[in-house]
């Protein structure tokens, strides 16, 4: 089955690692790899976003954790960080699962639930706390990570202007 992700509106090219912004995530992401989550295991889950924020998700495996996680704080029902990784990375080829989230999440592409770091911004540290809200990065007291992607995986970008742009074919990069 092809996934096509849309709806992940990042800042301008001129910033560093661009975020999702906080209010522009739409659409549903279903988790392929099991979350670790506070001693816990997430498996078999989605997370259905509106104008950012989680307003529905399910687990089959680990469902009081994921909503431990969601329901934290407000900050933690949006987005931090989405991250593309090929699957024809080493790390994706090894195909395991090391139950570690900062191991996980860089065996495949992932999005971060909560906080969002101001390095990712341009002179982002320099920020206040208002300016980065209004530059769209989400405040929250935690990041969790959660894997996503399959081999046949497509992911378009949408540029100012509503160009569409290929960024992803088959879980490998086309750029």
């Amino acid at each position: 089955m092809k996934r096509e992700y849309r709806s992940f509106r990042t800042f301008p090219r001129k910033r560093y690692f661009p975020p999702p912004h906080k209010n522009e995530v739409n659409g549903k992401l279903v988790a392929t790899k099991p979350l670790i989550y506070g001693g816990s295991v997430i498996d078999d889950f989605y997370l259905t976003f509106k104008d950012g924020r989680i307003t529905a998700y399910y687990a089959a495996t680990g469902q009081e954790a994921l909503q431990s996680l969601i329901e934290t704080e407000e900050g933690s029902h949006y987005l931090g960080e989405i991250a593309l990784v090929s699957n024809n990375s080493p790390l994706s080829q090894a195909d395991t699962l090391f139950y570690n989230t900062l191991f996980d999440e860089n065996t495949a592409c992932h999005i971060g639930i909560g906080n969002a770091s101001p390095s990712n911004l341009q002179n982002g540290s320099n920020l206040s706390v208002k300016e980065l809200k209004e530059a769209g990065l989400n405040t929250s007291l935690l990041l969790v990570n959660v894997a996503f992607g399959t081999e046949d995986m497509k992911v378009v970008g949408i540029k100012e202007g509503g160009t569409d742009v290929l960024l992803m074919k088959d879980g490998d990069f086309q750029f």
